[in-house]
């Protein structure tokens, strides 16, 4: 008996935290519904709106709002630019780096990672991630690994 109130509980908590994310999520498709994407490539200026006619009719996500969100929930700014910087995304620009809020970085990551012509760098950034995060985890190499986490 008291077994099973326990797993009611337990599953009545998972659900709770499954509408709280979902929650989020919306709030977060809100905002981003809202942002236009700049970039400044040798001066040429190209801006980019509307990104959320990428949404599916069915109410599914594109590939890019599911990364937007991915970053935007599971990175922080100084994670955001060590990947920036494996890209070399904002080498040779004329701006401050840091003045940069995180959706900003954020689009300069999805406009980068979405271009045909990046596909092998971005395949190989995120095999290396996943191979440190791997090492990082791993009980014996662990202390051999400098890598940020926040």
């Amino acid at each position: 008996m008291e077994r099973e109130t326990i797993l009611k509980i337990d599953e009545l908590e998972h659900t709770q935290k499954a509408e709280e994310q979902e929650f989020m999520l919306e709030k977060l498709m809100e905002k981003f519904e809202k942002i236009e994407i700049a970039t400044n490539a040798n001066a040429d200026k190209t801006i980019i709106t509307s990104i959320h006619s990428e949404n599916h009719q069915d109410g599914s996500w594109s590939p890019m709002w599911k990364e937007m969100a991915d970053y935007e929930i599971n990175y922080t700014v100084k994670q955001l630019l060590m990947i920036c910087d494996y890209y070399e995304i904002f080498k040779g620009k004329r701006f401050n780096v840091k003045q940069l809020k995180k959706h900003e970085i954020i689009q300069h990551l999805i406009f980068f990672e979405n271009e045909p012509g990046n596909f092998e760098l971005v395949e190989r950034r995120k095999l290396a991630w996943e191979a440190m995060e791997f090492l990082r985890k791993d009980k014996f190499m662990k202390k051999y690994i400098v890598w940020p986490t926040a």
